[in-house]
């Protein structure tokens, strides 16, 4: 377990022992020329790297060493 006061050995992905990962979009990497979007460019940017990243490492990994499985989960309105 990861805290502020200790952290675990680094290890290769498959190392660790998870045998699934589950990445949770959000609506931010689709609507990137909505003005709240832009607002919040590095985070938008951020997001999109990490999905891409995902799709990678699942393109590469056998599902038998590992599972990837990406979920939306919808979107939430909220006023600005």
């Amino acid at each position: 377990m990861s805290n502020a006061a200790a952290f675990p050995e680094l290890k290769p992905l498959l190392e660790i022992g998870t045998k699934f990962i589950i990445n949770i979009s959000s609506t931010i990497t689709h609507s990137y020329m909505q003005p709240a979007t832009t607002k919040h460019a590095a985070y938008t940017f951020q997001k999109s790297c990490g999905t891409i990243l995902f799709q990678i490492v699942t393109k590469d990994t056998p599902v038998e060493e590992m599972q990837i499985a990406f979920m939306h989960p919808g979107l939430l309105w909220q006023e600005e």
